[in-house]
This record gives structure tokens, sequence and C-alpha cells, in this order.
């Protein structure tokens, strides 16, 4: 039942998404900070009512746009609201996620700064937009640095859904240094250069090792997860082998930024639900096209309801 309401494109259902993230988000009232977010954050809410309310907003509006992004570029074979489904039930896939972290803010800029790579197609002059995309990655990085992989994928864009043009790469660097340019010279000006230094970009953690679910039932959304999304896998290369030229593109690019995303474990020490709340993007957008290009609706709602059930069985062992 649920699919088939979301499955519609009614403008009315992004309010309903709303609800439902903000429904979805209770359980981070019997969360328990301290042992899941590395208490040496910077970026750290204690009060539990701030975090469910600022939270939950922004993870609803989060799936508001990025479901805006796959109809406006045609990602999926018709328009829906899966994807918003997808992010809000992914985001809420595990408790312990129910914090409020630094990936709340930069998967808002991974956001926007892929909607507009999708812009970039076929543009001649889309220096501006390189310049916006650069500069929105930096500061992303600012905050999480390794996610400074998905400036690769901004090249990438640059070369590959356009014509090729060195003066475009060259402004997303330039982009991308004026963030970083004035969070080195604050470092200056108040003397802690040496603190910029000497930070532990290599290992930075925001989860700590302790928020990980160790048995096999709290492992159980993981588990069917990764079923599902062995299925989705499949059905979007087939996807992609049918699509006109441009919708071909993006979706190349979809799997791109998983991938980057994917290889951000490289940079943060094995911090795997770090890494997992990135991944909820191109997650989403994969999962909701499989779940829309399957033609029996039983199957589509069986599907959906193992994932439901997973969390729950996650939730409560």
């Amino acid at each position: 039942m649920l699919i088939n309401i979301f499955k519609s494109n009614q403008k009315v259902i992004s309010l309903l998404v709303l609800f439902l993230s903000i429904l979805l988000w209770i359980p981070s009232f019997w969360v328990d900070q301290s042992s899941v977010i590395n208490q040496n954050l910077s970026f750290h809410i204690s009060n539990k009512i701030i975090v469910f309310v600022v939270a939950s907003i922004i993870i609803g509006l989060q799936a508001i746009y990025l479901n805006y992004i796959v109809n406006e570029f045609k990602l999926l074979s018709s328009q829906t609201h899966l994807p918003a489904l997808l992010f809000i039930i992914l985001n809420a896939g595990i408790s312990t996620l129910m914090v409020f972290s630094p990936l709340l803010i930069v998967n808002i800029l991974i956001l926007i700064a892929f909607h507009q790579m999708l812009l970039m197609y076929n543009q001649n002059n889309a220096f501006a937009i390189s310049f916006n995309i650069g500069f929105l990655i930096a500061i992303a990085t600012l905050i999480y640095f390794p996610v400074i992989l998905i400036f690769l994928l901004l090249w990438i864009a640059l070369l590959y859904t356009k014509s090729p043009n060195w003066r475009g790469l060259v402004i997303a660097v330039l982009g991308f240094s004026v963030p970083v340019m004035f969070y080195v010279a604050y470092y200056f000006l108040t003397d802690q250069l040496s603190h910029l230094i000497t930070f532990g970009w290599g290992g930075y953690r925001i989860f700590n090792l302790t928020a990980i679910p160790s048995s096999l039932l709290a492992r159980s959304f993981f588990i069917t997860l990764l079923l599902i999304g062995l299925f989705a896998s499949l059905n979007l290369f087939k996807a992609i082998a049918i699509h006109v030229v441009k919708i071909k593109k993006h979706l190349i690019l979809v799997i791109l930024l998983f991938l980057l995303l994917l290889s951000t474990l490289l940079l943060n020490s094995k911090d795997y639900l770090a890494t997992y709340t990135l991944l909820t993007i191109p997650l989403a957008i994969v999962i909701a096209s499989f779940l829309n290009n399957i033609k029996k609706k039983w199957l589509t709602e069986l599907v959906f309801l193992l994932l439901l059930m997973s969390i729950l069985v996650g939730y409560f062992s």
C-alpha cells in the first residue's frame, strides 16, 4: 500500500514525506548520543529534542530535493516519490544513525553539487557551474575530509557529459581553492596553523566503533539491503542499456558517485556508518529504480516489506 502511494507524483506526497521522516526519527529519543558520536567533534548537539526536530526535518527536505532531482532528469522510468521514500527509510535503517552529525550538512552539499553536475550536460559554457560545484565540494571537504574524492566526479562530469574544455577543469580547481584559502588564512591569522597541519586528516572518525551493530539480528537490515542492492544494481545496468544517451550518462554518474563515496572508507579509518550515511543518496536512486521497474505489485510490496521488517528486527534485537 505504501509503495503505491509513493509511486504517485502528486505534490501533496511531499508533505507525507516530511511527516514520515519526523515519524521515523522518534526512536532518536532513546539513542545514547555520547556512545555513538565521537565526542571530540566540534559538530555536536546533545539536546535530544533539538536533534529530533532539526535532523528529521533536514532528512525530510533532503529526501524531497533528491526526489526533485531524480524526476527533473528522468532518472527513473516514471515520475514517482519512491526516491524520497527510500532515502528516508535508509536514513532510519538503524537507530544508531539517529544523531546529529556533520554528515547531515555534508549530504546537503553533495546533493546540490550532484544536481549542478547533471545540469552541465551538453553545456558549452558551464564555467560558473564548475566553479560553484568546486566551491561546494570544498566546503563539504572542510566539514568531512573524505568527501574530497567527489572532486574526481566533477572532473569526470566535465569530460564525460559535455565537450571537454581545459578551462572548465581549471575553474573547478579555482572554485575548490577559494574556501580552502579562507580556511587556511583563518588558522594562520589565529596562530593555529600548527594545529591544522598536525590534524589527523586520514583518521577522521564520526561514529564510534561501538555504534556498529554486533549481532546477526542487529545487522539484518544491512544483510537485507545488500541482497536488494544486488538485484537493484542488475536492474540499473539493464536500464542504462535501454535509455537514451543523456539519461544513460546521468545514470553512470550515479554509479560513479556510489563508487567514490564507497571509497571514503580509505580515508575515514573504516568508519562504516559514516560511509553508509553518504551512500544513502545513490542507494535511494538505485533501489527506487528497481522497485519502480518491478512489474508485479505484490512483489514490489514484498521487497519493501522485507526491508521494513529488517529495520524492526534491528531495532529490537
